[in-house]
């Protein structure tokens, strides 16, 4: 179910100010005991909005609202930075049945509309690629030209989010 149009309008809110698109293709390369090579090919996506700690009953509100993610303790490296909290979703149904229609519904007006349309893209690429039938165990589910697409998909999500100096 997805909730109120307000609502979608004030998350988008949020996700435009501390949110995140994160989509992100890897190929690893892993190795067997007889020797052997293999390449784990992995697509990962996810939405999530990262808070301060005395922030964290947004993010209980949120995800009482969309009933969907989880939240963690943010962990930083930075021995400066305030304790904090991250919402995010990672489930593909989630995704697509939840997250992707609040963002449809809602207004994102800073270039994390830029991301979000390659993100709702790649969230379909994972999809689809995953339904495709596999006839045997080994056989690669990300086969070239879907992970070509997905590697494109991430690199320029990447490159949207590159700071630039607008002068």
């Amino acid at each position: 179910m997805i909730p109120e149009k307000e609502f979608c309008n004030w998350l988008c809110g949020i996700i435009d100010g501390d949110g995140f698109f994160e989509y992100r293709a890897n190929e690893k390369r892993r190795a067997f005991t007889n020797g052997k090579e293999y390449f784990f090919r992995e697509v990962t996506c996810s939405v999530g909005i990262s808070l301060r700690s005395d922030d964290l009953r947004t993010l209980r509100f949120i995800r009482y609202k969309t009933n969907v993610g989880n939240i963690c303790n943010k962990y930083s490296y930075n021995t400066r930075s305030k304790p904090g909290f991250t919402w995010k979703v990672s489930k593909i149904e989630d995704l697509l049945n939840t997250m992707i229609p609040i963002f449809d519904s809602g207004f994102l007006v800073t270039r994390k509309r830029e991301e979000y349309v390659l993100w709702k893209k790649g969230v379909f690429l994972k999809h689809f690629v995953s339904n495709i039938p596999r006839n045997t165990r080994n056989e690669k589910m990300w086969n070239n030209d879907y992970f070509e697409e997905a590697v494109k998909i991430s690199k320029e999500i990447s490159r949207i989010k590159e700071y630039r100096l607008w002068i």
